[in-house]
């Protein structure tokens, strides 16, 4: 950051930013593989985006999520975290304001019950972004009344799930 603000150059193109782009759940890769809360994978927010959501194929209940701030320095990790449920495109529910980001995952409370996607909202560290980490999402199918949890373990370094269908 300290570097950025110090560039000459202020209408530099660099080809590894995000020139627009939209952001993305990722896997971060093996060099960039800050805080899992449990085995080597975990997803974060590419480019820092406040509002990224999640897609269930059926009504769940979402129990919650471990998270950390994603990247070596606190100064770009998201000020807070909330999430807003939504059942058939209708907003349903929001869960309490997160606000415990930092180095050490905690446990992230979303109690959102019947949704079929979740929005998380972060509050912004840094040029509008705030990075975080997100491991062992748990939830509970309305239909089955099965509790998993997403460890993304089976997923490898750098995969991208936003659009996947995973």
């Amino acid at each position: 950051m300290r570097r950025e603000a110090l560039r000459v150059d202020k209408d530099f193109v660099n080809p590894r930013a995000r020139n627009g782009r939209q952001g993305s759940w990722r896997v971060p890769g093996i060099r960039r593989n800050y805080s899992p809360h449990s085995g080597k994978h975990y997803l974060f927010n590419k480019w820092g985006d406040t509002r990224m959501g999640i897609g269930f194929q059926e009504a769940v209940k979402v129990e919650g999520a471990y998270v950390a701030g994603h990247g070596p320095m606190g100064g770009s990790f998201a000020k807070s975290l909330q999430a807003i449920g939504y059942l058939n495109g209708v907003e349903v529910g929001r869960s309490q304001v997160h606000p415990e980001v930092g180095m050490e995952h905690t446990w992230f409370a979303i109690d959102l019950d019947a949704v079929d996607r979740i929005e998380i909202v972060a509050g912004a560290a840094y040029g509008g972004a705030g990075w975080y980490a997100l491991d062992d999402l748990a939830f509970t199918s309305s239909r089955t009344g099965r509790r998993e949890v997403l460890d993304f373990e089976d997923l490898t370094y750098e995969d991208v799930i936003t659009g996947s269908g995973y």
